[in-house]
């Protein structure tokens, strides 16, 4: 499932963002890598350097996952905006070959020059965002659900 405030459908009104979802805009770019830490899935590339951070200092799984896997992408230009959505779709193809077992959304938060993508387990009862994607205002934000094979 993908999700996007009317900001990010604003800026993504030229964009052909299913062809670019099913990978056919692209050529094949190197899968991310991921680790378990605990009961955590996370970006081996943000783990490293993030590894004096635990999950109790957190209230829930997703805020930890979410703080943890987050990566920063220059956001200006139409080139750099096509680089930052096939690295979220590609998390997401990543994340949705990586276990059987569980559901992942990759989040892209967008300002005028840089944007934020993360990605979290989805967990009952724990969100990062707020339901409705126009309550953020300044951001144009991007959900896409990585789905178990078993959808």
């Amino acid at each position: 499932m993908m999700r996007m405030n009317r900001r990010m459908a604003e800026l993504l009104k030229n964009v052909d963002v299913e062809s670019l979802a099913s990978g056919g805009l692209s050529p094949p770019p190197i899968p991310p890598a991921f680790v378990t830490d605990g009961d955590s899935v996370l970006l081996r590339s943000c783990w490293k350097g993030a590894q004096h951070i635990l999950p109790s200092d957190f209230s829930d799984r997703t805020g930890y996952e979410s703080f943890i896997n987050h990566v920063h992408l220059p956001w200006s230009n139409e080139d750099e905006v096509f680089s930052a959505l096939n690295f979220v779709f590609e998390l997401r193809r990543g994340l949705g070959g990586f276990d059987a077992e569980r559901d992942f959304r990759v989040i892209l938060a967008a300002g005028a020059d840089d944007c934020t993508v993360r990605f979290h387990e989805i967990h009952p009862n724990e969100a990062w965002l707020a339901d409705d994607l126009e309550s953020y205002p300044e951001e144009a934000i991007l959900t896409v659900d990585a789905f178990a094979g078993r959808r």
